[in-house]
């Protein structure tokens, strides 16, 4: 284990690109970086599936900053005259958080900056894209289910491509996400239902500032896991 931990360590480097200097506390392997921040940074595969990292990457209540982010989205469809239609939601899982791919195998991961940590919510008017600026609302225009495990959301009108959620594992709760830029090119997300993040093993970056480097992760084929309807 400390060699794969060993090797997620040194992805990390400082700014000014000197080699990190790795120690070793009760078994956890620490990186040190002659940063900017100058601060202490350690990456490590948590084993406790109590582990409150858990909770730190499904959490989808909203603070003041959080309140305040999705009530400004929420006023941005009212000036763009986009008014909110309810609906039940057809999709039976309504909370995703991101699934990652690390050396062939798949993790959770709680990042450095929690910021970072993308997840969507999904209720009877707005689907919630959860980043980096806060929650956003997107206006539910149109959903739909095209066959037993794929559906489809409108977003926000008509001049919004869609949204289809790909269910591959119902059991293991793994989806893919495929949204659609304008240009028609597709872009696409590993998501996992939030109900059921202990059933993989999670990947913890911990640091005291919030402006060091994430883990970078391997690329996903998710053509093949579309067609396979598995991961690969």
């Amino acid at each position: 284990m400390k060699t794969l931990l060993a090797s997620l360590l040194i992805l990390f480097y400082s700014c000014n690109n000197s080699h990190p200097s790795i120690v070793t506390n009760n078994d956890t392997l620490f990186i040190q970086k002659d940063s900017i921040l100058g601060t202490q940074q350690s990456i490590f595969f948590d084993e406790n599936k109590n582990s409150e990292a858990y909770g730190k990457i499904s959490l989808f209540e909203m603070d003041e900053f959080d309140s305040e982010m999705y009530s400004n989205s929420l006023f941005q469809l009212h000036e763009d005259r986009i008014s909110l239609k309810k609906e039940r939601p057809k999709i039976p899982v309504i909370k995703w958080v991101s699934l990652y791919k690390y050396q062939g195998k798949y993790y959770l991961y709680k990042p450095c900056d929690l910021g970072s940590n993308y997840k969507v919510s999904i209720n009877d008017s707005t689907l919630i894209d959860w980043t980096m600026e806060g929650p956003i609302a997107n206006q539910i225009n149109g959903q739909s289910q095209s066959a037993p495990n794929v559906y489809q959301f409108q977003l926000n009108g008509d001049r919004f491509p869609p949204l289809t959620i790909y269910v591959i594992d119902s059991s293991r709760g793994i989806a893919v996400f495929q949204k659609e830029s304008l240009d028609h090119s597709k872009n696409y997300v590993l998501m996992l239902d939030a109900k059921k993040i202990n059933g993989f093993p999670i990947i913890v970056n911990n640091c005291i500032q919030h402006k060091q480097m994430e883990l970078k992760f391997d690329n996903i084929d998710f053509e093949q896991i579309l067609k396979t309807k598995r991961l690969d």
